[in-house]
């Protein structure tokens, strides 16, 4: 019986509601977080236990940070006085867990809170995004430079008519990502002021259909 096991990351960035849904079943199996990484995810076996999870992001944090800043370092001490043990990062994002019953909130200001969510997606999802768009925008002007020269000769190669979807899919893909982050966005500035946080929601399905679809 393997003691651990790895997985890729499945939801968007932000979607710290679905990340802390999903890490409390892995838990109730027995799987414990314990690192994360862009390249995937890795857990290590535990007994199944009922464990609460909480997603905090710091924009402030950068890849290329030697170690913990100390502000860090006085959020995390803070953190384990109220039974929040810090157990795994992927730059901006801190993940922290609590066997606690009913362990106090990490985050107690919607307003604040979803404001360093949407600084730390400025340094991470918006800018691949911003970049496929261009990157697809581009590549469609070449084939459309390359058309207008020669129509027959484009239309007849097999290549260039899929690199048209493909890039066709790519700013399509990107569009709904930056349409579906920014409707949150907007929601969730609002709710927020009422002292709420709203729930997020990933579009890793939308994904994953987007890439079998290119297929």
């Amino acid at each position: 019986m393997k003691d651990t096991k790895r997985s890729m990351m499945t939801f968007t960035f932000y979607d710290r509601t679905g990340i802390e849904k999903d890490l409390e079943k892995q838990a109730e199996k027995g799987w414990l977080l314990e690192k994360c990484s862009a390249s995937g995810w890795i857990y290590r076996r535990i007994e199944p236990a009922k464990i609460h999870f909480s997603v905090v992001y710091f924009p402030a944090i950068s890849m290329f940070d030697p170690e913990p800043s100390e502000k860090q370092k006085r959020f995390q001490e803070f953190c384990e006085h109220t039974g929040w043990e810090l157990i795994a990062s992927n730059v901006q994002m801190q993940i922290f867990c609590n066997r606690r019953e009913n362990p106090i909130p990490i985050e107690t200001e919607p307003e604040l809170e979803v404001e360093n969510i949407h600084k730390s997606v400025k340094k991470t999802l918006l800018p691949t995004l911003f970049m496929n768009l261009v990157l697809a925008v581009m590549q469609l002007g070449l084939t459309y430079q390359r058309f207008t020269f020669n129509p027959l000769l484009e239309l007849s190669k097999m290549a260039s008519l899929i690199s048209v979807g493909f890039w066709l899919m790519m700013i399509f893909s990107a569009g709904i990502q930056l349409l579906l982050y920014f409707r949150w966005l907007f929601k969730a500035r609002a709710v927020a002021k009422d002292g709420h946080f709203l729930a997020t929601r990933s579009t890793d399905r939308f994904q994953i259909t987007m890439v079998i679809s290119t297929y």
